[in-house]
């Protein structure tokens, strides 16, 4: 600083020329001070430069003042250019002063230099500047400020276009009113979501459908007149409320939850509910329910749209049981046409026989031959008769079970082995096998022989002569598998999906041969789901047939 000074000096000394209020600063004690100085040269009587005069001022406490008037001035500037609005600074003659980016922009100029000094008459149509002229001279003369006043005008593109303007009068340092701030929002966004709204307002009025919007909460924020009439609450009596205390769904709480899930991970759900109205009564709902999304993509709510379907169920049940009516009676009819096939046939050969035992009185060997007939006959028409009966039986509400704990491993043998007979006489081989230490089963023990019994004899009848037959009895986890595997003809594709649907028979002529009524297997079905079992199959045609019983088994403790 030192150096500066004397070199300042020395110059004033050749020069003869004045510093003026000259600012210098130094470094004391690590802080920063300011000094202004003023070097005039001191003459003699003859004008020879024999000194100087100088006078320093400390301006320290004022170079802080302005530096923080600027720094708030950057400040101000920065959040200016930062805020969306056009913002502008007029004089009483309505000149720009200054203007921001967004204001310069919009009135279609390249810098704010080009703005500056030009009024609303260069580049806007007359009437509106003379709107703004006349409005902002009010202003400056009566100090009332203009707030959110909302103005329609068509655009450069000839579009309506929307703007909210703010002005307030600007002060001079003396309190003289000497211009105008402006401030021009752009609300042509606000408006278009207004008519939107508005629009979807009316639109969701007229829909005869219940609508109803929620929050994340699910509390009720919309009700329109369709929920009105199709639950029976006004708006004002649910507003607040939870939809699912008002409405909740006949379903079980893993469906409510599973539905909640999706709608989370989809943004969607839509399906069919129950759901109670305000006088107890229930109706039968089609939902579509959608969250609905802010500007940034966050879930802010719901809307679901519900439907009454009741006529529509009433009219799928009505055609349902038409439907299951006319298959009942195709049923029926087939029945009706099998069974008298079946009838007819051992009771011709029963009147055959009879017939021939009458004339054969002196054959006793003719006449066993044909009594043995008779009896086999009988034993068909025995057969169709009590599966008739057991179908009659176990659809009835009258059938009883009597569970007690079987040893199921013995309860399949002792099945087997009443069956070996019906081998031997095929020259089949039928085998048994079954895992040590099975868990017991609770099972109506006579219930559960019949349909055992049911299923392997009908592996040994489709299964040709020297073919195998296989009883195997295992433990899957908590549940006995008995598995009953031949090498017998095998069942279509075809029919397998219709084996134990009753009268059904995949083969005619076999099921006519062993007397057959297509009972069977329904009777063996409804034996096993009695027991809150399960009863497959697996077949391929010439590969033979796998039916497979899974019961629950007692478990321990």
């Amino acid at each position: 600083m030192a150096t500066n000074y004397r070199e300042q000096e020395r110059r004033i000394f050749e020069s003869g020329e004045h510093v003026i209020n000259f600012e210098i600063s130094y470094i004391k004690n690590e802080k920063q001070y300011w000094n202004i100085v003023t070097k005039v040269p001191l003459r003699d009587s003859e004008g020879q430069i024999t000194g100087l005069i100088g006078v320093n001022r400390d301006i320290t406490e004022r170079k802080a003042i302005e530096d923080n008037l600027l720094a708030e001035r950057t400040l101000l500037r920065t959040l200016i250019e930062a805020i969306p609005d056009a913002i502008y600074l007029k004089d009483t003659e309505g000149r720009f002063l200054l203007a921001n980016r967004t204001c310069w922009l919009s009135e279609g100029f390249s810098s704010m230099e080009a703005l500056i000094g030009k009024t609303d008459f260069d580049f806007i149509e007359p009437e509106r500047a003379k709107m703004h002229r006349e409005e902002e001279r009010q202003i400056i003369e009566t100090g009332e400020p203009l707030i959110n006043a909302v103005m329609r005008y068509i655009n450069r593109e000839e579009a309506a276009s929307f703007v909210m303007i703010t002005k307030v009068p600007l002060y001079d340092t003396n309190g003289e009113r000497v211009g105008i701030i402006g401030i021009n929002r752009d609300i042509n966004e606000n408006i278009r979501n207004e008519i939107q709204m508005s629009y979807q307002s009316t639109l969701v009025k007229n829909i005869s459908d219940a609508v109803i919007s929620t929050d994340l909460s699910f509390s009720i924020l919309g009700w329109n007149p369709g929920a009105e009439k199709l639950y029976g609450w006004k708006a004002e009596e649910v507003i607040g409320k939870k939809v699912n205390d008002l409405i909740p769904i006949k379903q079980s709480l893993q469906s409510v939850q599973a539905m909640r899930e999706m709608l989370e991970t989809t943004g969607s759900w839509s399906g069919e509910v129950i759901h109670p109205r305000k006088d107890g009564s229930e109706v039968d709902i089609f939902s579509s329910v959608s969250l609905v999304y802010d500007n940034e993509g966050i879930p802010v709510g719901s809307v679901g749209i519900n439907h009454d379907i009741t006529e529509q169920k009433v009219a799928e049940k009505q055609r349902l049981e038409l439907a299951v009516e006319r298959e009942r009676v195709g049923i029926l009819r087939r029945f009706i046409g099998d069974m008298s096939h079946d009838l007819r046939n051992p009771l011709a050969t029963i009147k055959v026989s009879l017939y021939l035992l009458h004339r054969l009185v002196d054959n006793p060997d003719r006449r066993t031959y044909h009594l043995g007939t008779l009896e086999l006959q009988i034993n068909r028409l025995e057969n169709m008769v009590n599966d008739l009966l057991s179908m009659a039986n176990l659809d009835s509400e009258a059938s009883e079970f009597i569970f007690i704990e079987v040893d199921l491993s013995q309860t399949v043998y002792e099945v087997v082995t009443h069956q070996e007979s019906l081998a031997a006489r095929r020259e089949q081989k039928l085998t048994f096998e079954a895992e040590k230490d099975l868990p017991p089963v609770r099972c109506d023990e006579g219930m559960l022989i019949r349909a055992l019994t049911n299923l392997v004899a009908n592996a040994l009848n489709y299964t040709p002569v020297g073919g195998e037959v296989s009883v195997h009895v295992l433990r899957q986890e908590e549940n006995i598998h008995i598995r009953i595997r031949d090498t017998g003809i095998g069942i279509d594709p075809a029919d397998l999906p219709h084996i134990f649907e009753r009268f059904y028979r995949a083969d005619k002529a076999r099921s006519t041969d062993t007397g057959g009524t297509g009972l069977g297997l329904s009777i063996t079905q409804r034996i096993i789901e009695a027991h809150d079992g399960e009863i497959t199959v697996e077949s391929e045609p010439g590969q033979g047939s796998t039916f497979t019983i899974i019961l629950p088994s007692i478990q321990p403790g």
